[in-house]
């Protein structure tokens, strides 16, 4: 659980990094490859596993969420336009992260 946690967290703060512009497209690809998503996994039910606290369940059961949410978006995102692409044009680049922080595209 606390693993599963922690690297969701990394994935969010490099995710924050990459769209405030504080990392460069190989530094950010290079921390990106730390972050493995599907090396966390479900895990494997525990013997006695249902003998567990109801709030210890329900906090398990809502990170799978989030890990499956997390996934989600990891894979829109790795669709979208290269970095390369977008940093080739300064300019449109602070136009577009003006445009996401006021919600404009």
């Amino acid at each position: 659980l606390t693993t599963r946690l922690m690297q969701l967290a990394s994935w969010l703060l490099l995710q924050r990094a990459i769209a405030a512009g504080e990392l460069g497209t190989d530094e950010a690809r290079k921390e990106k490859n730390r972050i493995s998503l599907t090396d966390i996994g479900r895990g494997a039910a525990i013997p006695g596993g249902e003998n567990m606290p109801g709030g210890l369940t329900d906090l398990v059961d809502r990170s799978l969420r989030l890990l499956d949410r997390i996934k989600t978006l990891d894979m829109m995102i790795s669709r979208q336009k290269s970095p390369e692409a977008v940093s080739d044009n300064p300019v449109g680049s602070q136009l577009d992260q003006l445009a996401r922080a006021f919600g404009t595209r």
